[in-house]
């Protein structure tokens, strides 16, 4: 179930307020009405691109403001999606193109204009019958039977003070022994309010005499641990995020007795809540890994010397970090941060030869909307090269963003209303042939419908559970020779449904008869030759 060839991409977002619908269909006020006939239908163009592009987020019980999961809720919110896309405003990506990453969100110009003809012309629905399927979100898991669950102590409850609210939760890992893992794999116990997530490895203790000092459960913060001492684990997760394996041979070592420091974001909510989220845990076969490094910079990294980090009021004020690069290094992901009054972000490594190699850029820094963006391939950065990272912050009153009216001075903290410098890089040492390594790859194991993806077969069966048959649909992304297996939870094969048997490409369909199966949970691997897609699912008596 570990495939060796898919990475663990993480869409970090850090979001204070909801975008409400008030907001959304605002937006949609100056989008003009055309009298022009559209082609395109809801069934046959429309669906795909919202399946694809916005259901993830847009679904009950997720961070959207509202659903879009039907004809019925997309035709009502036709004109308000036009006009978010037509501006960009989503689906939400903040970089700009001076460097690229995988599993980018943003639609093509062609879809956007797809989009906005079908709004102006009334939001023609078409032949029902035509619409593709829903996708189906999975429970549980997506990569499959975790090694180890862990779960917060206890619940938490989120008031009804239409506040956030950042909580940090210790869980003891309680491995006897130094554990390498190959994937971390965040669930949210309430997704209505866990906005976004942020982890770390402590093994000092003191996240847990701080958890001890409070009252409630976990302990309050924000941005950070709270201590130096923690090692940031690159396993966050936000509303969408699909969870990865690490690639081959690279992964994560935890020691013995540490413990899991997890910060949750709570949104505000208008009702009382209570969450208990947990994390799967799935250990690497590999005896030896290659331990996913991080680097960061900070006030400490100032150009200049300067380690002081002061925002004056009335001043728009510009930082520049560079950190030194002792040994030859492959970059697998960056994340800058700041706070409110952040305007820009940009990060670069220059080469000892004077080269420049272009990492991230963000011209309009969003709070709401930020990240930690993985490279499309490892990016070599060698030996004696200097990374540098830049951050502009507008501290005066023409920024409607600042907090403070009149603004003040404002220095490094936590606080939502303090501001922060940092850049964190994530990697591994570097070896020959680390930049032919891609970082953007399908998940085999997700039973999300990805009927729209030429990069593997999709698939769902129905229904899930099952009990005396059941049906495999799935989709062959091009003509080719398939072959189709279930096995059990030991990886045992149980049946083999087809053995390098040429499909066309397109949907099919596969009976499945368990009456000779053993009540448990098995898995269906389509494999084209390259990749594995797997779908779980149980028989139950």
């Amino acid at each position: 179930m570990k495939s060796a060839t898919i990475v663990f991409m993480v869409s970090l977002v850090l979001c204070t307020s909801f975008m409400s619908a008030k907001n959304f269909h605002a937006l949609a006020a100056h989008t003009p009405h055309s009298s022009v006939a559209s082609n395109y239908t809801f069934s046959e163009h429309i669906a795909p691109i919202i399946w694809k592009h916005c259901v993830s987020c847009h679904r009950d019980g997720e961070i959207a403001p509202f659903s879009l999961t039907n004809y019925e809720e997309v035709a009502e919110n036709a004109l308000t999606i036009a006009a978010v896309t037509k501006s960009r405003f989503m689906p939400p990506w903040k970089p700009t193109q001076y460097a690229r990453y995988a599993d980018e969100r943003g639609l093509t110009d062609d879809e956007i204009q797809i989009l906005a003809d079908w709004a102006a012309a009334g939001a023609p629905q078409g032949d029902p019958s035509k619409t593709p399927p829903l996708p189906v979100f999975p429970k549980g898991s997506q990569l499959g039977i975790p090694d180890v669950v862990l779960s917060m102590p206890e619940e938490f409850t989120v008031k009804a003070d239409f506040k956030d609210e950042y909580r940090n939760f210790v869980i003891p890992f309680s491995f006897s022994s130094d554990k390498n893992i190959s994937a971390v794999e965040f669930r949210p116990g309430n997704p209505a309010v866990v906005h976004h997530v942020l982890m770390w490895i402590d093994t000092t203790g003191k996240a847990r005499k701080m958890d001890a000092a409070d009252p409630l459960p976990g302990y309050s913060g924000f941005g950070g641990a709270g201590f130096d001492d923690a090692i940031v684990l690159p396993a966050a997760w936000v509303p969408g995020a699909v969870p990865r394996f690490f690639p081959d041979k690279m992964g994560i070592r935890i020691p013995k007795n540490a413990d899991l420091v997890m910060q949750i974001h709570y949104a505000p909510s208008g009702s009382v809540q209570k969450d208990q989220s947990t994390v799967n845990i799935f250990y690497s076969d590999d005896k030896s890994i290659r331990q996913i490094r991080e680097a960061t910079i900070n006030p400490q990294n100032l150009a200049g010397g300067n380690s002081s980090f002061l925002v004056k009021a009335e001043t728009i004020n510009r930082f520049k970090g560079v950190l030194d690069v002792p040994y030859d290094f492959s970059l697998m992901s960056i994340a800058p941060h700041m706070h409110l009054i952040g305007t820009k972000a940009k990060s670069y490594a220059i080469t000892p030869k004077g080269d420049t190699i272009k990492l991230i850029a963000i011209d309009d820094w969003d709070f709401n909307w930020q990240g930690s963006y993985t490279f499309k391939k490892l990016i070599k950065i060698p030996k004696g090269a200097k990374v540098y990272y830049e951050a502009e912050y507008d501290n005066t009153a023409n920024n409607p963003l600042n907090p403070n009216n009149p603004p003040r001075v404002v220095r490094w903290g936590e606080n939502t209303t303090d501001e922060m410098f940092l850049c964190y890089f994530f990697g591994i040492l570097y070896l020959p042939g680390d930049e032919n390594i891609s970082l953007e790859t399908s998940n085999p194991t997700s039973l999300i419908d990805e009927s729209f993806s030429i990069h593997s077969p999709a698939a769902i069966i129905i229904p899930n559970p099952m009990q005396h048959h059941g049906i495999l649909s799935w989709t062959a992304p091009k003509d080719g020779n398939y072959s189709i297996s279930i096995t059990d939870i030991t990886g045992a094969v149980v049946q083999t449904i087809a053995r390098n048997t040429f499909f066309t490409a397109g949907h099919h369909f596969v009976e499945l008869q368990n009456d000779y199966f053993a009540s448990g949970m098995y898995f269906v691997h389509i494999y084209d030759g390259s990749s594995t897609q797997t779908v779980i699912y149980s028989v139950t008596p």
